[in-house]
């Protein structure tokens, strides 16, 4: 079964997973791998222009056999030259386009779906309160051929569902809900497949949100505890997980984190960068949305939405004075990060002695003067750093990029 997830992304890059001591399955060939560059005439899609002022997107697609599942905020579906009335779901065949008669008729947007192993089962997640005239509420299991909701699995979560995933007989359900089908269980659970009750396997205590504020002194837009995303490894022996939080099973962790899935339990993996600690523009507090493992798992592919850092500028530096006997840490100067630019600056310290420190954006790592020595707050020092020295000591600067 393959997942997608639909986002407006504009950054991605690539991280490095140590190497695990599970082996990784041997994946089959289909074809030589290779994707043509002209799109299939027959794929569905949304069958209003955008004209009528409505916001219609499918939020995700997922296969299972030979159909593909597909979720969001839509009301109809256009295949070729024929319209189908869909409220939010449908499914097709994977190799021809053709629409089948799967139409679950759900009150509200769905986020995400996940498949049973057998294909007989569609589990929903999202913002909805009705399917097939049902009250349920914002998760839901229906049938694969009905669309009727599955009474013997429970289907009440206190808020939105913005992700799920089957690994096993876990159903890892993650959204902003703070109970879930009877459980206390927050913003991250695992159900039972065929309960929908809390199975245990998960005990993260995830918390925390993201408040900081840029040079200006502006708050960062207010932002709730959440999780977002979710994406598993090939062999299905871990997972990547994005969201808002600070704390993840004891463990500090920002904006994703990754879990190792045992046999009995979950546990947070020591995979993690400090980059994640960086804080975006106010306006975007959650910024890395989305995430997909390298095939042999040993790279993470890291999506963000590409807004800029909290000074107003992607490409801002920060010169600041800081040290054990300064008494503010306040930036004096920017300066262009861009390869064909060097970026010069003067620090204005405000204590009697510190050490003038440059770092980069919000950067939790700082470096001090190559000597070691510290300037005389009195005076104002100078750094110049051409880009092609970073992250370094320059020749023309005694001050350490970092």
């Amino acid at each position: 079964m393959k997942n997608s997830r639909m986002f407006a992304i504009a950054a991605a890059t690539a991280v490095t997973v140590a190497a695990a001591a599970f082996a990784t399955p041997a994946m089959a060939a289909v074809g030589d791998g290779s994707v043509s560059p002209t799109a299939a005439t027959w794929t569905p899609s949304l069958a209003t222009s955008g004209t009528d002022g409505t916001v219609e997107q499918i939020r995700q697609v997922a296969q299972c056999g030979t159909t593909m599942y597909a979720v969001g905020g839509f009301s109809s579906i256009k295949q070729k030259s024929s319209t189908y009335a869909r409220a939010n779901a449908f499914s097709f065949a994977a190799t021809t386009g053709a629409m089948t008669g799967w139409a679950p008729n759900v009150n509200g947007k769905i986020s995400t779906v996940a498949l049973s192993t057998d294909c007989s089962t569609a589990y929903l997640g999202g913002s909805f309160t009705v399917i097939n005239g049902t009250t349920v509420k914002n998760i839901a299991a229906v049938d694969t051929t009905t669309g009727n909701v599955l009474s013997s699995f429970a289907h009440t979560a206190s808020a939105k569902v913005s992700t799920l995933a089957l690994v096993g007989t876990h159903l890892l359900v993650g959204g902003s809900f703070t109970s879930i089908n009877g459980s206390s269980r927050k913003y991250f659970a695992s159900l039972s497949s065929t309960t929908g009750k809390d199975d245990g396997y998960l005990n993260l205590n995830i918390s925390g949100t993201y408040v900081y504020t840029d040079d200006g002194g502006q708050l960062s837009r207010s932002n709730s505890t959440s999780v977002f995303n979710t994406d598993v490894s090939p062999d299905g022996s871990r997972v990547l997980v994005m969201g808002v939080f600070t704390s993840v099973g004891g463990q500090a962790r920002r904006q994703i984190f990754m879990l190792d899935l045992g046999a009995a339990s979950a546990s947070v993996d020591p995979w993690y960068s400090l980059e994640f600690d960086q804080n975006c523009h106010v306006v975007e507090p959650f910024y890395l949305q989305a995430a997909s493992w390298a095939p042999d798992m040993t790279k993470v592919y890291i999506a963000t939405t590409g807004y800029s850092r909290p000074t107003g500028s992607a490409t801002t530096p920060v010169i600041v004075a800081d040290g054990a006997a300064c008494a503010t840490r306040r930036p004096h100067f920017r300066a262009d990060l861009r390869p064909h630019r060097s970026m010069t600056g003067s620090i204005t310290p405000d204590a009697t002695r510190c050490t003038p420190r440059l770092r980069t954006g919000a950067r939790s790592t700082w470096g001090g003067t190559s000597d070691g020595s510290t300037a005389p707050c009195s005076a104002t020092a100078t750094a110049t750093a051409p880009r092609s020295t970073l992250p370094g000591w320059g020749a023309s600067t005694r001050y350490l990029v970092t």
